[in-house]
Formats: structure tokens, sequence, C-alpha cells
């Protein structure tokens, strides 16, 4: 089964966005909860729960900076890009 292109479209341009600093972190994370909504039948819940956590990690860096969260909004953005690489990888093999 394919993916919904929309969906990944809407991820990927969430995340170019936000890399860009226009797309303020909750706005990001909106978006990509809903895309995932669209997305959630097609993908294994595993897969779905591993970016609803880094988008949860996210939400809370928010409110720290520096030394006092162990992870970053640039680094969870990175790994949201990972993510959506691999979702697209499988569901293109698939």
């Amino acid at each position: 089964m394919a993916l919904d292109p929309t969906a990944l479209d809407a991820l990927r341009q969430a995340l170019l966005r936000f890399e860009a600093g226009t797309l303020p972190v909750d706005d990001f994370c909106l978006a990509w909860r809903r895309a995932l909504l669209s997305l959630g039948p097609q993908l294994p819940p595993p897969v779905l729960t591993a970016a609803d956590d880094l988008l949860m990690r996210m939400e809370s860096a928010r409110w720290f900076s520096g030394e006092a969260c162990g992870f970053s909004g640039k680094d969870l953005a990175l790994a949201l890009r990972q993510w959506l690489t691999l979702v697209e990888q499988a569901g293109s093999s698939a």
C-alpha cells in the first residue's frame, strides 16, 4: 500500500518551514500530528509512536533552553527528518 503523498508532503513542508524558522514549534507539531492522522492506518503503531515521542519532546524542549534540557529543537527536527526519510523509503519499497 502506497503512503498518502499529501500527508508526506505536509510533513516535509512543515519540517522545511520549521527549520527555516518560519513555523513556530506549536504549529509545527500540530501540522505533523494532523498529517500523522492521515498516515495512521498505513503505518505500524510503533512507527507512529516513535514520531509522537519525538513531537512530545519537541513540545517540552520549547520550555527549556541550554543545559536545562537534554534535547534541542534542532536535534529533534533532525530526528524527525530521519524518521520521515525512513518512512518514505519503506513506503516506496512496499
